[in-house]
């Protein structure tokens, strides 16, 4: 069952638990911690334009965006569910965040650039993504695997830590890619424009042949399999 509430302007939303979430948007953040029965208004005008909430637990979450001081690109860290924030300047411009712990997270920038933090957005070293693509979007299960979608139509895998990455296959049906999101390793979405979804239960794998058995065997012979 669903009922409505009222809001204006806000276009992102967020849930750390079953109970505890967040809108955000143009005219800032909004918490909740009743299942959306009632949003408070978190007061944060340290950071305009963010695109992107990321929490790794209960208490702890990322944001990027830009610094209202500095007019430089920033990400915002909250320890205490967003109540206070601490803010940072980096060099990149991002268009996505996503961390996966306290202090390792990812981020696709502009100029077809993925970056890695190791210290909570400290900083930052570009990594290896070649070919160059228009990145557009990023989700990480753990520290090692995660994917990064291209405006390309293209989604590329990590499994160690983003070393190196393997282009994968999307359907032909897909179309104007804006987002995507992994909740396990096998389990992810890629958001189209026009209300179409694409969904995996394979991590985006092709399962073709797949290994049966671990014992070498001796022999093997072909035969006829039509008339």
């Amino acid at each position: 069952i669903y009922s409505s509430i009222v809001v204006s302007s806000y276009d992102n939303i967020y849930f750390t638990s079953p109970v505890s979430g967040f809108l955000w948007g143009e005219f800032g953040i909004l918490r909740t911690t009743n299942n959306g029965s009632n949003w408070n208004t978190i007061t944060f005008f340290l950071v305009t334009g963010f695109t992107k909430l990321c929490f790794v637990n209960a208490d702890t979450g990322f944001m990027n965006g830009v610094n209202s001081f500095t007019s430089s690109q920033c990400i915002a860290k909250t320890t205490d569910m967003g109540s206070n924030w601490m803010v940072f300047d980096i060099p990149v411009q991002c268009r996505k965040i996503d961390f996966t712990d306290e202090t390792t997270g990812y981020a696709v920038c502009a100029s077809s650039k993925i970056y890695k933090t190791t210290n909570a957005g400290s900083n930052w070293n570009e990594l290896n993504t070649q070919p160059a693509e228009d990145y557009i979007a990023l989700s990480f299960i753990n520290a090692n695997t995660g994917y990064i979608l291209a405006q390309s139509l293209k989604i590329m895998k990590t499994t160690d830590g983003g070393e190196f990455w393997r282009t994968q296959i999307l359907p032909s049906s897909a179309s104007s890619v804006r987002d995507v999101e992994f909740a396990s390793a096998t389990r992810g979405i890629i958001l189209c424009s026009g209300g179409k979804i694409l969904k995996t239960s394979t991590g985006g794998e092709f399962l073709g042949i797949q290994q049966t058995g671990i014992n070498i065997p001796y022999n093997f012979s072909l035969s006829q399999n039509y008339p």
